[in-house]
Parts: C-alpha cells; structure tokens; sequence
C-alpha cells in the first residue's frame, strides 16, 4: 500500500512554516513576550492600574487594527502584513505572529473584549477577530472535508484490490494498441458532459489538426488560450459534478479507479508515458508529435494544479523518453508547490499488514471506553503519542494524518474536525523539554496526557506479545 501512497500539500504558508522554526528556537523571547500581553489583557478586566493599562491597550489595539485592516481574512493577507518588520529583524513582529497565528492569541483577544466596553476603533478590531476565527474555523473544516475526500479514494482502493488491478490490466494493454481503455474512458466522460461539452471535445481536436477547417481558424483566432487552459475551461463549464459525485457514491469501479490513479498512483505521469511511446516515437508524423505534446503540456500542467503533483514526479522523463522536451520545458515554466506535505493515509495502512486489524479493533475499544466516561478528544493525543512513542506505526507520521484518519475511520465518535489544540497536546506530551508547542497548556494537562499515553502504549504493545512486561 505504501509504494503507492501519494503526498499531498498541507496548505500551509512558507512564511508560517519559517514562523514555526523560528518559535520552536525562541521559546524564553516568546514566553516573555506572551506574559506581557497576558499581563495587558488580565489587567483590564481587573481594572488594576487603569491608565497604564489604558496606554497599553491602546498601543495594543492599534497593533492589531492595523493587522486585520484588509479585506478578507486569508493568511496571504494577514503574513503580508508582518513580512517588512521581520526581514527588518523586528523580534516584536516575530513575537505577535507567533502569539496571533501559531497560539491561541486571536482567542485570547476576542476573550477579553467580549468582557469591555470598548470604543468604536476597539469594536471593529473586535468584529475583525470574530471574523478571521469564523474564516479560519471555515478553512480548517474545508481542509478536513478534501482530507476526507481522498480518504474515501482510499478507502474505496482498499476494500476492492481486485478491481484496481483490473484497472491496471487494462491500461498495460493499451501499450500493445489495445483500445479498450480509451474507449471505456471516452464512454465514461461523455456520460458526464453537457452537449455543449460533447461537441466541444472533437472540434477543439480538429484545431489542432493541419488541414481542417477549425485548424485554420485557429491560427487567425485573437484567443490565445493555450490547449490545458482551453480543457480547463471546457470542463468546468460541461462537465456535471452532480453525475462524478454519484458514480463515486456508488462505488463505479472505473470511476474510483480513475481518481485513485491519478492522485495516488502517477496516474498522469503513467499516462503521459504512453502518449510519449505511441504519439511522439521516432516512427510517428510531425502531426501526431505535435498533437501527443500539446496533450503532454496539459497532462503535466494539470497534475500540478488538480493533484498536488511534485516537479519531481515528472524529472524521470525529463531525463529519459522522446517527450523529454516538452517535460523539461513545461517543468521550467510550471510553477512548484509551497508548503509542507500532507500524507494521506487510512489508519490500516499505518501499522505493518500483520497487526492492522488487530491494533484497529483495539483503538476502537479504547476510544469507546474513554468517550463513555470522559468524553473528550485528548483521547486522540494520547493515542497518538502512545503509537510514536512506542514505535507500533511503519512510518512518520503528522498529527494531522491520524486525526483525518480517525475522523474517517470512525465517524460516529463525533470527534471534532480541528486537531490545533489536540496537535498541540500531543507535541507537548512527546517533547522532552516540556515547551508547549502552539496552545497554553497547564502541566497539570501535559502530565495526565503522558500518563495516559504510557498507559496506552502497555495495553497495545501487549496485543503483540502478552510477555512484553
């Protein structure tokens, strides 16, 4: 399962990832800082040295006025608002993104001001926080959903082995001129396409074939659509997201192959392969050199932007094959993917082949015993800091690819789709220095959850041998 396993962005910023670098390296600054603020804002609602406080505020307010003076509340936004101070090494601006964006300082804020009476500058940066939470809140949970999405896929090529390979089979004979698979593809996207898509597949071919009539037309055209942008529009505009979700809801054997190919199996790069050795070999006619590279391009162009497909995943052919030129220019020109990546995995497919079954029976049993008594997602850190530490998984894994793969495992827990605070319990439970990691955590909190986790890492290293203690 793992050989086949693609990685997939994590729509983290870069900037936030070198924030988060930065934090991790300047704890004692931070924890100064962030006793300042909290001092500021415990204060005001104790009335203790009002004026003081009144300057502080004030001065406070101005910072974050300034912060939310935007349009919408998108990250591009908020980092582009700190980017000038940090490269100018202002370790105050360090400080109040790592405070605002990597802890709990929005909340913190929308606390206090909740509790005063607040002038009317105050008031729109308090309306201003409720709406980058509510915008966060909205994009965490849109993560989680496409995170869900491509668990399905998942899910889907897990439970039907044989199906896929069929799928396989098929596509390996179209190497010997076998049709079957264009053919069955072709049958299949016209059942999802408008007229208007139907009769717009073959009349943009023929403007790409010398000699026609729309050929013609095409060289005289003032569009200059290149062929990937001209699919791309034809599609969003033909194409019945409505047929695609219910031929995915029923399980359609080649639909759900189709999907899981191409996100998870090089499924572009495998087609792009076989373009390149029937198109654009040394025996082919400059018509079909010319027409196997166009839809190369768009091949390539298209995994980066709808499969969170790497450069890397295509340099193999920059180096070797008859489309090495078109793969080495199409690479120069794409645009690489930002951020850190995401995994996305089923929670069988954490554990080596032999124990999946029985260690995911048994998380069943220790979250229905916890949630019947207590009630609370810091189960799932536990859990987690229980498997790492106890090196029961086949692989590193982020927090965030359990907690997706707990929410698709077991949907009936109700375990909510944020793991921040969660992620952050797990990390200061592994951490050795005791640093809290994103959120407040009292050590209170932080000693129950290493307790727990040690508890849970006997109970299931003993499902492999009861001899382990």
């Amino acid at each position: 399962m793992g050989d086949n396993m693609k990685e997939l962005p994590n729509e983290e910023h870069p900037f936030q990832v070198k924030m988060k670098e930065w934090f991790e390296v300047n704890q004692e600054i931070y924890s100064k800082f962030k006793d300042k603020i909290q001092s500021v804002l415990k204060d005001s609602l104790s009335g203790n040295d009002k004026e003081l406080i009144d300057d502080k505020m004030a001065a406070f307010q101005n910072t974050i006025l300034e912060v939310l003076d935007k349009e919408d509340g998108t990250l591009d936004e908020l980092t582009e608002r700190f980017t000038a101070a940090i490269t100018d090494g202002n370790v105050l601006a360090y400080c109040l993104y790592c405070y605002l964006e990597l802890d709990n300082g929005f909340e913190e804020i929308a606390d206090t001001m909740t509790d005063l009476e607040l002038p009317v500058d105050a008031k729109y940066a308090k309306d201003g926080i409720k709406a980058y939470l509510q915008d966060k809140r909205r994009e965490t949970q849109e993560a989680v959903n496409k995170d869900l999405n491509l668990l399905g896929l998942r899910r889907w090529h897990y439970d039907h082995p044989k199906d896929y390979q069929e799928f396989i089979n098929l596509f390996a004979k179209a190497y010997d001129g076998d049709m079957s698979f264009f053919i069955k593809g072709m049958s299949y996207l016209t059942e999802m396409l408008s007229l208007d898509g139907i009769e717009g597949i073959p009349e943009l071919l023929e403007s790409l074939c010398p000699g026609t009539e729309s050929y013609n037309k095409a060289q005289f055209s003032n569009n200059n659509q290149q062929v990937h942008e001209r699919l791309k529009d034809l599609f969003a505009s033909t194409l019945n997201q409505e047929t695609v979700k219910q031929k995915l809801l029923h399980n359609n054997p080649f639909m759900c192959s189709t999907f899981y190919w191409m996100i998870f199996d090089d499924g572009f790069v495998k087609m792009g392969d076989l373009l390149s050795k029937t198109m654009m070999g040394d025996g082919s006619s400059i018509w079909q050199k010319s027409f196997g590279g166009q839809f190369m391009r768009s091949l390539m162009l298209t995994s980066f932007e709808k499969a969170s497909y790497t450069k890397g995943a295509w340099k193999t052919m920059s180096k070797n094959g008859v489309a090495k030129g078109i793969v080495s220019s199409t690479l120069q020109e794409a645009n690489g993917r930002r951020g850190r990546k995401q995994v996305s995995v089923l929670l069988e497919e954490m554990f080596m082949p032999p124990h999946a079954e029985l260690f995911t029976k048994e998380i069943r049993n220790i979250l229905t015993e916890w949630m019947e008594t207590n009630g609370t997602d810091s189960i799932l850190a536990y859990l987690f800091a229980a498997l790492t530490s106890c090196n029961l998984l086949n692989d590193s894994y982020n927090y965030r690819t359990f907690h997706t793969a707990i929410l698709e495992k077991f949907p009936d827990f109700g375990f909510k789709s944020g793991f921040d605070w969660a992620e952050a319990l797990y990390n200061a439970i592994i951490n050795e220095h005791d640093c809290d990691y994103n959120l407040s955590l009292s050590e209170k909190t932080v000693t129950k959850g290493k307790e727990q986790a040690n508890l849970i890492g006997i109970r299931l290293r003993t499902l492999l041998s009861t001899d382990v203690y």
